[in-house]
């Protein structure tokens, strides 16, 4: 909790010096990364669910150029918003209903798979 801290302060000084952008950048780098190796909490509680985030890689793109193609005049920030929010939800539909149910099939039959003597 101390780095967000220090994240958020040296933020708050590179956009007092007028440097908004690199500040942002620096204190949302830091937040992020912090959550990603956070030992406890929502974000554990969250990667418990399913392994969401390689189908939002995925789907990202895809996702997002049909929202620029379907709203006239997006802006980026407006983007950042929108986007996890369409993404999510079909990642998570992505995830139960199509590769867990394949990796479990194809780990039961692995393990029914005869073994070979040496």
């Amino acid at each position: 909790m101390e780095g967000i801290c220090i994240a958020f302060f040296a933020g708050c000084a590179f956009i007092g010096l007028g440097l908004f952008r690199p500040g942002l950048l620096l204190l949302a780098e830091y937040c992020i990364i912090w959550i990603e190796f956070v030992p406890t909490g929502a974000a554990r509680e969250f990667s418990e669910v399913g392994d969401y985030s390689y189908r939002m890689y995925i789907f990202a793109y895809p996702i997002q150029q049909s929202v620029v193609n379907n709203v006239e005049s997006i802006s980026p920030i407006q983007m950042l918003l929108v986007s996890p929010c369409l993404d999510h939800p079909i990642a998570a539909i992505s995830w139960h209903f199509l590769e867990w149910p394949v990796l479990k099939r194809s780990r039961f039959r692995r393990e029914k798979e005869p073994k070979l003597a040496n």
